[in-house]
């Protein structure tokens, strides 16, 4: 994959606490998810695990309230490609 391009693929993994245990709850090619049937005003925690065949896999924890019950959140690009 060249410089600026996206991760082969992004698995999407969601928990109520930063510390706490993170349920895998997707899987996309995109750099956004959308996460249905949240609650309104909660705090969700995701750990995003992007895979690339040239830099392998990285992930980055991010935290994200939801609005009007479903989440649209950006996934982070591969280590180096940012």
């Amino acid at each position: 994959m060249g410089e600026g391009s996206r991760a082969d693929k992004y698995v999407v993994y969601r928990a109520a606490k930063k510390s706490g245990k993170y349920k895998k709850i997707g899987t996309t090619r995109s750099t956004s998810y959308t996460n249905y049937k949240l609650t309104p005003n909660k705090k969700y925690y995701y750990k995003v695990v992007s895979y690339d065949s040239e830099a392998g896999a990285s992930s980055k924890v991010v935290a994200a309230r939801a609005s009007l019950g479903r989440l649209l959140s950006v996934l982070p690009e591969p280590a180096g490609r940012q």
